[in-house]
C-alpha cells in the first residue's frame, strides 16, 4: 500500500523539497548524490561508494522488479548479485516507485527498505534536486 504521509528533504542551502514517504519511517542525514542508472537499483543501494549518502534516482520509475535473493559465489562467501552484503545508503529519493516482483525476487523494493531501516521519499521531481 502506497503511503500518502508527507515527507521532506532539507538541503544545506535551506531549500525544502516535499514528497511522500515509503520504506522505513526514519530520519536520514547525509550528502545528496544522484545516479542516472536505468536499472540496477539493488546494486546502487548496496554499493559501498554510496555509504552514508542519500541516493537520488533520476530514472522516473524504481522498484519494478523487486529485490533478488542473495546469490553467493560457489568458491567464496562473496555475494554475486549485490555490490556488498547490505544496503549502504542512508536514504532513497525517487520520482515514482512500485512494489513489483519477478519470479526470482525475494521481496519488494519497499519491504526491503523497511527491513533494513532505510527511508525513502517519492513524488519528487528528481531533476530539481
Amino acid at each position: 500500500m502506497v503511503s500518502n504521509k508527507p515527507y521532506h528533504i532539507s538541503t544545506g542551502d535551506g531549500a525544502i523539497v516535499g514528497g511522500f514517504h515509503f520504506g522505513a519511517y526514519e530520519k536520514a542525514i547525509g550528502e545528496l548524490v544522484f545516479t542516472t542508472s536505468m536499472t540496477g537499483y539493488v546494486e546502487s543501494l548496496t554499493d559501498p561508494s554510496y555509504k552514508g549518502q542519500i541516493l537520488i534516482f533520476t530514472h522516473p520509475l524504481i522498484g519494478n522488479y523487486g529485490v533478488p535473493k542473495k546469490r553467493f559465489c560457489k568458491y567464496t562467501d562473496i555475494v554475486e548479485n549485490f555490490e556488498s552484503g547490505g544496503i549502504q545508503v542512508e536514504g532513497v529519493v525517487v520520482s515514482e516507485f512500485t512494489s513489483g516482483m519477478r519470479w526470482d525476487s525475494e521481496s519488494t523494493f519497499e519491504s526491503w527498505l523497511k527491513k533494513n531501516n532505510v527511508p525513502g521519499m517519492y513524488g519528487v521531481d528528481t531533476r530539481e534536486l
